[in-house]
This record gives structure tokens, sequence and C-alpha cells, in this order.
């Protein structure tokens, strides 16, 4: 044992030693490698969430500001109409539910204006008709009396 196993044995052993510090390095070197790619994928990851969320914030911003214009415009129309002013211009575009209000809307005033011209249209006929016959009244009237009272 002394002379043919101890020899090897202690060439063995050696051998242990010198794989046990080679693993060691590749842990050391894998380690350091992974460490690195875990700071690479947390800066990433990082960056896209706050990619994700600008991103977000700037749909956002688009949704309210493509839902409230349209519906402003309603309003002041809206407004408008109900202090009497038919005369307010503006665009009724779109296919969504604020572009068919406004459409809607610029029906509404289409035809309270043609309304309003129609009204005035016969209240016009109506006033001159009143006249001729008040005119017709009156000649009517001064024939049938006496010239002396007239």
């Amino acid at each position: 044992l002394l002379v043919e196993t101890r020899p090897k044995m202690v060439v063995y052993v050696k051998a242990l030693d010198h794989l046990s510090v080679f693993l060691r390095e590749l842990m050391t070197r894998d380690s350091a490698t992974v460490n690195e790619e875990v700071a690479t994928t947390r800066t990433i990851v990082f960056t896209l969430v706050i990619a994700a969320f600008a991103i977000g914030g700037l749909l956002a911003l688009w949704i309210i500001r493509a839902t409230t214009r349209p519906l402003t415009q309603a309003v002041q129309v809206a407004r408008a109409v109900a202090s009497g002013d038919l005369t307010m211009e503006f665009k009724a575009d779109g296919r969504n539910e604020t572009g068919l209000l406004l459409e809607a809307m610029k029906n509404m005033v289409d035809k309270l204006s043609q309304i309003i011209t129609e009204v005035r249209s016969a209240a016009d006929n109506l006033s001159s008709a009143s006249e001729e016959v008040s005119a017709t009244a009156q000649s009517a009237q001064r024939k049938a009396w006496p010239q002396s009272l007239q």
C-alpha cells in the first residue's frame, strides 16, 4: 500500500485539488458573467417599464383630448343654440359617438334655422296681408261714411 498505492493516491489527491481550484475559477468567472447579465436585464426591464409608462401616458392624453375636444365643441354649440345663436359654424366629422353627436347638433341647428326662416317669412306674409286687410277696411269704411264726417 505504501509503495504502490500511496504515490498514486498523492497524484490523485493533487489532481482533485487542481480540479477543485479549476472548478472554483469557473464558478467565479460564470458568477461574474451571470451578475453582468442580471444587471443588463434589470436595466433593459427598467427602461422598458419607463417607456411603457411614457407611451401609456401619451396614449391616455391623446384619448382624453380626442374625447374632450368634440364634447367641448358640442357644449359650446348647445350653449349658443340655447342663447338663440343659430349662426354658429362647426365641423361635424368623425364616426365615433361624439362625432355623431356633433352631426346631430348640426342637423338640429340647420333645421331650426330653416324653421325660423319659414316662420319669419310666414310672419312677413301675415303682416303684409294684415296691412292690406287694414287698408281695404279703412278704404271701405271711408266710402261708407258720409262726406261730411270724413
